[in-house]
């Protein structure tokens, strides 16, 4: 099987169970069958033209055959012959190039029997998952084949397009023709016509014939021209010579005619043949272009997914950060409510109300400055969490904006490809744009995590040291 053939397997990377593998599959078989139908039918109109096409070529060969032997007078008009197997050779081509399409149709649709084939295997016994070299190989193999039936459809549109031309020039070659043998051709009957020129070779031979008569015929054996009879058939045959002479310069005039017309066809033919390795060398260089960017897009793709898993692994991070933060301020509380027993239980064995007031009161301004404390954490954690919001949607939304770019992407394949390549750089910008704020605001963010962290555990450290030095003076004392 041919690479191009290979890419009609080529799934989507979203998908992943088996039903929707079914649905796709169905999908795709849909559309490969409707455009065979079409290939088909094209294929169909393409024989028939050249049927009827072939039909002119033998029907003209053999009138010009007729032509030419008829009269050896107008030997020259080989040029038209020459124009008409040219055109026959153009045929033959054509014809050719019909089969070769012929062929690539029936390969697609032995690709499509293995298509179902394949799905009635997957039905009958489905796999849990499909592995990823495989999925890319169906990728590849899908995108060959969707460009080659491109190819081959731009191709039949072609060689409609030349064998319209060809069937213009048969028109105009039949015309010519009819010019040349006479203008009623259908009129006169085919079985008793032997063509008007002929009839002119017929009365040309006549006269030659009495030409020679009368120069051998002696002076004295001549009839005298007192004879009304003799003088009129003469006065007849010299009028009829006259007719001849000028029907024959007529006859050479078309044919100057029809030569100039061949000369005209020919260098249009060559004009033709120009455009047509112009044109050819133009799609080669689109086919380059949209090879290369097809590559772009995909190299776009790869990065875009790999800043949505780093932009993912650090969100999965700060959530980690959050959570130990959120241990931590918890185990401060455990500790503000064990200070708070421990110095209700000091004060009940303190026998001296001084200590028991001081302790009091300094306890409280230690209680009002880690309240403000937890106030301003608090906020500056709701601020984090905002934030962290934000990003999230952001992300959310540079998500979207990916798939909604990769179905355009998918969409998009067989529409004009630069309209496709600028939008898609202008959105790449944007996301890569979107996503160094996004990564900014990430390391703002963790930068801020790391500056509470480290000044909770410095808090935790002054708190539990002021405790123990209130132990130990309340111990001395």
């Amino acid at each position: 099987m041919d690479e191009n053939e290979k890419n009609i397997l080529e799934f989507p990377s979203n998908i992943i169970f088996p039903n929707e593998l079914n649905r796709y599959l169905k999908e795709q078989i849909i559309v490969l069958v409707q455009e065979n139908a079409l290939l088909q039918r094209n294929v169909e109109e393409t024989e028939q033209k050249r049927a009827e096409l072939e039909k002119l070529l033998t029907e003209n060969v053999k009138k010009q055959q007729d032509n030419t032997s008829v009269l050896p007078i107008f030997a020259q008009t080989s040029n038209v012959n020459a124009k008409v197997i040219e055109l026959s050779k153009n045929l033959r081509e054509k014809c050719s190039e019909l089969e070769k399409f012929k062929t690539r149709c029936s390969k697609l649709l032995t690709v499509i029997e293995d298509l179902k084939t394949k799905k009635e295997e997957h039905l009958a016994n489905p796999e849990p998952s499909i592995q990823n070299e495989e999925i890319e190989q169906l990728k590849r193999e899908n995108k060959q084949l969707q460009d080659k039936l491109v190819t081959s459809t731009s191709k039949i549109l072609q060689k409609k397009n030349e064998n319209f031309q060809l069937k213009n020039q048969l028109r105009h070659m039949e015309k010519q023709l009819q010019q040349e043998t006479g203008t009623d051709l259908q009129q006169i009957n085919s079985n008793t016509w032997k063509g008007r020129a002929q009839i002119i070779a017929d009365l040309q031979e006549k006269n030659r014939v009495l030409k020679e008569k009368l120069n051998k015929t002696p002076a004295a054996a001549m009839i005298p021209h007192g004879d009304p009879k003799v003088c009129s058939k003469i006065v007849f045959l010299e009028q009829e010579n006259l007719t001849l002479k000028e029907h024959n310069e007529n006859l050479k005039q078309k044919i100057d005619a029809s030569k100039s017309r061949s000369k005209m066809l020919e260098i249009e033919l060559e004009n033709l043949k120009g455009r047509l390795q112009e044109s050819a060398g133009r799609s080669q260089n689109d086919m380059e272009l949209i090879s290369s960017l097809t590559h772009q897009l995909r190299e776009s793709d790869q990065m875009k997914r790999c800043a949505i898993k780093d932009k993912d692994l650090t969100i999965d991070r700060l959530k980690l950060q959050l959570n130990d933060c959120q241990i931590q301020i918890e185990n401060y509380k455990l500790l503000m409510k064990k200070s708070r027993r421990n110095s209700v239980t000091d004060v009940g064995i303190e026998t001296e109300p001084v200590y028991f007031c001081e302790e009091r009161v300094a306890l409280l301004q230690l209680l009002e400055m880690y309240k403000n404390q937890l106030d301003q954490e608090r906020n500056e954690h709701g601020k984090t969490q905002r934030n962290f919001r934000i990003e999230r949607r952001k992300t959310v939304k540079l998500e979207a904006a990916i798939a909604k770019s990769t179905a355009d992407l998918d969409a998009t394949n067989r529409t004009s490809y630069t309209s496709l390549s600028q939008s898609s750089k202008m959105d790449d910008l944007n996301i890569k744009h979107q996503l160094e704020i996004a990564e900014e605001n990430i390391k703002v963010l963790s930068t801020r995590l790391q500056l509470e962290q480290n000044e909770r555990k410095r808090d935790f450290d002054e708190f539990s040291s002021i405790l123990t030095e209130k132990k130990k003076t309340n111990q001395a004392n």
